[in-house]
């Protein structure tokens, strides 16, 4: 007899842990759709064990929750007290396979006061204990050397094998081509191989070269697994949710 998926919480505006995503509906449709990226590109599967990188608000959570089986597990860890507060108290006592944890990383965007540099904050977690983690909008406010020391630490907790599924702003040709045409999101370069919105404030927005981010990937010991997704931030057609989309595995 099949595993049953576990029961998930309903999805929706009701459902929405802040009121902004009540007013305008995206709680659902945003987390659908990085959800549907996830499963799509990085070939998830119901008994995955599942590290999600900066978890947020659990809008992501929430469809793995209809999606993992019993034989299936989600960890998920951020900054962000609030997330984390609202995901274990509305997510983690319906289903005990789901865990958060909240860990006060310095971010000059989103955590100017915390106590963990992001450049040597080493993620609560085994060796080897997932066979998929994602990372979505985190990398892209990071700056090159805590960028480069998550992914090892991605590869640090990920079984022989696994996947790790990583989004970026990725500069190369084309983008810049269509950055140039759009407007929409306007990169600088600010130093070597990478570049930002907000010079005073990096980590606002951050771009990373199309070499860097394969060099930081073979660094950590994660082999990326050709097509990189490109998005649609720089106005070209591409992937929901916009940014560009690296699939890799661990060597």
């Amino acid at each position: 007899m099949a595993v049953q998926a576990l029961c998930p919480l309903r999805a929706g505006p009701d459902s929405a842990p802040l009121p902004e995503f009540r007013r305008r509906g995206e709680f659902e449709a945003l987390g659908r759709g990085h959800f549907e990226n996830v499963r799509a590109i990085a070939d998830l599967k119901p008994d995955d064990r599942v590290l999600d990188v900066g978890c947020g608000l659990g809008r992501v959570a929430l469809h793995f929750a209809g999606f993992l089986d019993m034989r299936g597990r989600y960890d998920g860890f951020d900054a962000s007290r609030t997330g984390v507060d609202w995901c274990n108290a509305r997510i983690a006592p319906r289903h005990p396979k789901f865990r958060f944890v909240h860990a006060d990383i310095r971010n000059r965007q989103y955590n100017p006061h915390g106590a963990l540099d992001a450049a040597s904050f080493i993620f609560p977690y085994a060796d080897e204990s997932f066979s998929l983690a994602y990372a979505t909008s985190v990398l892209t406010h990071l700056l090159p050397d805590a960028a480069a020391h998550y992914l090892k630490e991605i590869a640090r907790v990920l079984r022989p094998g696994g996947r790790s599924l990583v989004t970026f702003f990725i500069i190369n040709d084309e983008s810049r081509r269509h950055m140039v045409r759009s407007g929409e999101l306007r990169f600088e370069k600010t130093g070597q191989g990478y570049w930002t919105t907000q010079p005073d404030n990096p980590e606002a927005c951050i771009a990373y070269e199309e070499q860097a981010v394969q060099e930081m990937h073979g660094e950590a010991g994660l082999e990326i697994a050709a097509p990189i997704r490109f998005g649609s931030w720089s106005s070209r057609a591409g992937l929901v949710g916009g940014q560009d989309h690296v699939l890799a595995f661990k060597r």
